[in-house]
């Protein structure tokens, strides 16, 4: 799933001597110097099935609880919020030993590594399939909302 992977992408960077450095957080923390390319895929994995866990045990959260409406996009809100948080949590164990980095993600940074890589322009993805997907949360949005 080139979503995951792209999420777990944007978080990483070479820093000004070369060195590979992780940002957990993307630009709300710090970043971690990751010692060696091995690490840094064994962390960019780790995060990548905890966000797959998160992200199913949301929709599995939303898509079978009793609510309707405002209060179903509430409770999706919150789920991500907790969902995010445990993700932290559990992936905090990988970066043990990592020294903090002075170096800061910037917001725009992050924005731009975000826009192509999770948009699919990095990966060739037809504007077709961009475009399906923004009309299917659009209309899952309105129909949510229409309860």
């Amino acid at each position: 799933m080139a979503r995951f992977d792209a999420d777990a992408a944007y978080r990483f960077k070479r820093g000004p001597r070369g060195e590979i450095l992780f940002f957990p957080r993307g630009s709300w923390g710090p970043g971690y110097i990751v010692p060696d390319e091995a690490r840094a895929q064994f962390i960019a994995h780790r995060q990548d099935v905890l966000y797959r866990w998160a992200h199913l045990c949301t929709m599995l959260l939303v898509g079978l609880s009793p609510f309707g409406g405002l209060w179903k996009l509430v409770l999706f809100g919150a789920a991500l919020a907790v969902t995010g948080k445990v993700v932290q949590w559990r992936l905090r164990p990988a970066m043990l030993g990592l020294p903090a980095s002075d170096t800061r993600l910037h917001l725009r940074e992050e924005l731009a590594k975000a826009k192509t890589e999770l948009l699919g322009e990095a990966r060739g993805t037809s504007w077709w399939i961009r475009v399906a997907l923004v009309v299917v949360f659009v209309a899952l949005v309105v129909s949510v909302a229409s309860r």
